[in-house]
């Protein structure tokens, strides 16, 4: 299951993210992206598919609505190849 932490400006998630954990985040995704968060860690996902994908650029998207900038920083090992694979690079910091 996927968690997340918040630290200071940064929104840490951990765990799984995949289509399951996608549904159960989503009535959260608000608490995620609290006012002060502009920052979400990957660093410490295990698993990513492309449901999970999605989810993060709402959350950039949901974050960017409320005229701020939230960045994806630290992608995990795991989460690399499917970056490169859809060329998303440019979204992470």
């Amino acid at each position: 299951m996927a968690q997340y932490q918040h630290q200071q400006q940064t929104c840490t998630l951990t765990g799984k993210l995949s289509r399951q954990e996608v549904i159960e985040l989503w009535p959260q995704q608000q608490a995620i992206l609290s006012d002060q968060i502009t920052a979400i860690d990957l660093s410490r996902l295990d698993y990513v598919d492309s449901s999970g994908v999605a989810f993060l650029f709402h959350l950039i998207e949901a974050g960017n609505k409320n005229g701020r900038t939230v960045n994806l920083i630290n992608p995990s090992k795991q989460l690399q190849p499917l970056i490169a694979l859809y060329n998303l690079q440019s979204f992470f910091s």
